[in-house]
C-alpha cells in the first residue's frame, strides 16, 4: 500500500467522525455542569424573589393586623422589624447564593467555550496536518513514478540508439540493398544488368560475399538475358 493510500484512509475515518463547534459545546457543557449550575441559579433566583416579596409584605400585613387595636406606631414599628428580621436574614443569605452561582456559572461556561473551542481547533489542526502529509506523500509518489517513466524512456532510447549488431548492420544492407532494387525495376518486373551489377558491387565493397546478395536479389534478374554478375 502506497503511503498516501494508507494516510487517506486515516483522512476519511477523521472525516467520518468531524467534531462540530456545537457537538464540541454541549458536550463541554455537559463536562463542566453548565446544565446544572443554570438550574441551581434559576431555582435561587425563583427563592430571592420569593422572599423579597414575602419581606415586602410584612409592613402591610402588620399594619393591617393592627389597624384600630391600641397598637402604637413605635409597638407597630418594632413589631414589623421583629417579622421582617428572619426573612431579611434568609433574603441576605439566599443572595449570597444567588450571586456564588452566578459567578460559578460565568466560570463554568467560560471553561466550558474554552474547552470546545481548543477540541474543534485540534480536530481541524489534526485534519489540516493530515492532509498536509497526504500531499507530500502523494506529490512524492507521483515524482517517484515520473523519475522512473522518464529513467526507462532513457535506457529504451539507449538500447534503440546503440550501435547495431554486425548481424543487424548487414540484415538492414540488405532490406536497403533490396528496397534500391525494387525501385529500379522495370516494366518487365527486373533491373537492368548495370543496375544489378553496380548493386552487386557496392555489396561486396561492404565486405558481404556475393553468394548471399544472389540468393537474396535473383528475383530481379531477367534470366533471358546473361550478363548478371555472379549469376551467369
Amino acid at each position: 500500500m502506497q503511503p498516501s493510500t494508507a494516510i487517506a484512509q486515516k483522512l476519511a475515518t477523521y472525516d467520518a467522525n468531524p467534531v462540530t463547534s456545537t457537538d464540541a459545546l454541549n458536550a463541554a457543557l455537559g463536562q463542566y455542569g453548565v446544565p446544572e449550575i443554570r438550574n441551581t441559579v434559576a431555582g435561587l433566583r425563583t427563592t430571592v424573589a420569593n422572599t423579597t416579596n414575602a419581606l415586602n409584605a410584612v409592613d402591610p400585613s402588620v399594619t393591617g393586623r393592627t389597624q384600630g387595636s391600641l397598637v402604637t406606631e413605635a409597638q407597630r414599628s418594632r413589631q414589623v422589624a421583629n417579622e421582617r428580621a428572619p426573612i431579611a436574614g434568609q433574603l441576605s443569605s439566599q443572595t449570597q447564593a444567588l450571586d456564588q452561582g452566578q459567578q460559578d456559572l460565568t466560570s463554568a461556561l467560560g471553561q466550558a467555550t474554552t474547552a470546545a473551542t481548543n477540541k474543534v481547533n485540534d480536530y481541524n489542526a489534526g485534519r489540516a496536518n493530515l492532509e498536509s502529509e497526504y500531499n507530500m506523500a502523494y506529490k512524492s509518489e507521483q515524482d517517484k513514478a515520473a523519475a522512473q517513466l522518464a529513467q526507462q524512456q532513457l535506457n529504451q532510447k539507449s538500447r534503440t540508439s546503440s550501435t547495431p549488431s554486425p548481424a543487424q548492420t548487414k540484415q538492414q544492407d540488405m532490406a536497403t540493398t533490396a528496397r534500391n532494387l525494387q525501385s529500379k525495376v522495370g516494366k518487365d518486373g527486373h533491373v537492368s544488368q548495370e543496375t544489378w551489377n553496380r548493386a552487386l558491387a557496392d555489396w561486396i565493397s561492404a565486405g558481404y560475399p556475393a553468394t548471399e546478395f544472389v540468393k537474396q536479389n535473383k528475383q530481379f534478374i531477367n534470366q533471358r538475358y546473361k550478363g548478371y554478375h555472379g549469376f551467369n
